[in-house]
């Protein structure tokens, strides 16, 4: 159902509880964690923003380009030499030079936030197009 209602697909045939689609994601059949890949984007737009900061970027988050930044560089170098020696809350600090040690969400927010502001009017204002809301039509 939620796929259906939210990305407008449905199965070829009908499908009930005793279909296993989820065994079709290598992880849930091989029993392993997913929550890293949820952990690593946070940080994918964290590590950004910081890397962003470093190069002295002003102005929209998803504008950033820290290309040739040697602070920028540096902090990164500084963060993978330490490899897995050190715990990630203090891979955080490093990153964030003494900031904060907590992972955040905030980042990648910031980065998105333009593509929702456009996204709010466009649903306010804008005729819908989408699919059918059910499995019968």
């Amino acid at each position: 159902e939620f796929r259906l209602r939210y990305q407008g697909l449905i199965p070829p045939a009908a499908r009930g509880y005793e279909h296993f689609d989820a065994g079709a994601k290598y992880h849930v059949i091989s029993d392993q964690d997913y929550i890293k890949y949820f952990v690593a984007t946070v940080l994918q737009f964290q590590i950004y923003s910081e890397l962003c900061q470093a190069a002295l970027h002003s102005g929209p988050l998803h504008t950033c380009d820290f290309y040739r930044s040697r602070e920028a560089g540096r902090i990164l170098s500084d963060v993978m030499q330490q490899g897995a020696s050190l715990s990630p809350q203090q891979l955080i600090k490093l990153l964030t030079r003494g900031k904060t040690s907590r992972m955040s969400v905030d980042a990648l927010l910031e980065f998105f936030r333009p593509l929702e502001a456009w996204l709010e009017v466009q649903n306010r204002d804008e005729q819908l197009i989408g699919w059918r809301s059910t499995m019968e039509d």
